[in-house]
């Protein structure tokens, strides 16, 4: 990989392809991974450019041919949550934290049909899948209560991982 790309969001696209996201240039770039058998390199190109305002990138994940990204703007206060296909190489704006139905997000991954996200000021897992909205863990207090995925609470969402729902705390 060129030294210029400092890696900001690393998402794993296959065996042997990230897609990578660089705030230091504004830029999303697809990371061909090669192996020599004692080496790792990695063959860059670059994918598409951050979009208007978006200044940092929060989060990324990939399912099928679709990146889901998370960006924040400048001071913070908002965040949008984009698709981009790369096939057609278009990005799709799939939810803003200005509509209210988060505040923000940190955490994304695909799950199921749909796409979940951190709301790290709520303290809850959502789930955004065909046009509704849906908590798939956390009460939105303060705690860290175990239990079923409702009644479960968290002081900080470190992480999450698409597989089996793993949630940290």
């Amino acid at each position: 990989m060129t030294p210029e790309i400092l890696p900001s969001t690393i998402a794993k696209a296959s065996d042997d392809m990230l897609v990578v996201a660089s705030d230091r240039n504004q830029m999303i770039y697809s990371v061909e991974l090669l192996s020599s058998g004692v080496l790792m390199e990695g063959k860059d190109s670059p994918i598409t450019m951050y979009l208007g305002q978006s200044q940092s990138d929060l989060s990324m994940c990939q399912s099928q041919n679709i990146v889901y990204v998370s960006f924040g703007s400048r001071s913070n206060e908002s965040c949008d949550i984009y698709m981009f296909c790369l096939d057609d190489k278009i990005f799709t704006r799939v939810v803003s934290s200005n509509e209210g139905f988060f505040e923000k997000t940190q955490y994304l991954a695909a799950y199921k049909d749909g796409i979940a996200f951190t709301d790290c000021e709520t303290r809850q897992i959502r789930l955004f899948c065909n046009g509704e909205f849906s908590i798939l863990a956390g009460t939105g207090k303060d705690g860290n209560q175990d239990g079923s995925s409702l009644n479960a609470s968290f002081l900080q969402l470190l992480g999450y991982r698409q597989t089996n729902l793993v949630l940290s705390s």
